[in-house]
């Protein structure tokens, strides 16, 4: 990886190898026999030029594509080239932003996202993103995520919104609704709409001594996952 950085621009690029054959005993990688090859830059703007400088702290546009081929073929299997035009940091410590992703992907084996079974083949599809959430230092604090566009052979609509309570450092609680809505997605042509609901908290006595607590329901087979933890720190990595 070179990564190159200063107050106006951020500047990398990675190249990554898995051959077909690896396996890792430790560890987790997202797929094998493939090179991935993933630059991108940003560019920070607080200049004179900056319009409404009492709301806006900076401008902030990026580009970053990725570009994947097949380590044993050398055929590209995904290209997707995300550029974000527009995105704003505000004074307030909140953000917007909207992100356009031009993506094409060969498929070498089904996918089956949420049980919606999407055949071999090749797909391009376009999607847009819209991001805004408030100061999260805030007692209370919220933000939204919303995704529209082509997907595959069809189209998904997608949205976060999220919700965050911090009244005093030792307490915390975030509750998140997440919606994605298919439609004449996949082979057979298929539309749904799938739910998930979640809220989680964190109460602390102290910095060693902590109760964190997770909730989720699925819509989609109206499945409940509980998390529940106690962690106490009685001395240093105990």
């Amino acid at each position: 990886q070179y990564y190159y950085t200063t107050n106006q621009w951020k500047i990398w690029w990675t190249q990554s190898v898995v051959t077909k054959d690896f396996d890792p005993e430790v560890g987790f990688v997202s797929r094998n026999d493939v090179i991935g090859t993933t630059p991108g830059i940003f560019w920070y703007y607080r200049g004179k030029l900056l319009p409404f400088k009492k709301w806006i702290r900076a401008f902030e546009p990026g580009v970053f594509p990725e570009f994947y081929h097949q380590a044993s073929t050398g055929k590209m299997i995904e290209r997707q080239l995300t550029v974000n035009p527009i995105w704003f940091n505000f004074q307030s410590g909140g953000y917007f932003g909207y992100i356009i992703t031009p993506t094409y992907q060969l498929l070498t084996e089904p996918f089956a996202p949420l049980g919606i079974n999407i055949p071999e083949g090749e797909y391009n599809y376009l999607r847009h993103t819209f991001y805004f959430s408030t100061d999260q230092s805030r007692v209370i604090s919220s933000n939204i995520n919303f995704e529209t566009g082509s997907y595959y052979n069809g189209n998904l609509t997608a949205g976060t919104i999220t919700l965050n309570l911090a009244p005093i450092p030792n307490f915390f609680l975030q509750g998140q609704f997440n919606r994605n809505r298919f439609k004449e997605v996949g082979d057979p042509v298929t539309d749904k709409t799938v739910d998930l609901y979640s809220i989680s908290g964190r109460l602390a006595l102290n910095p060693r001594l902590q109760l964190i607590g997770f909730y989720q329901k699925n819509s989609e087979n109206n499945l409940s996952n509980y998390n529940i933890r106690l962690s106490w720190e009685y001395q240093p990595l105990s």
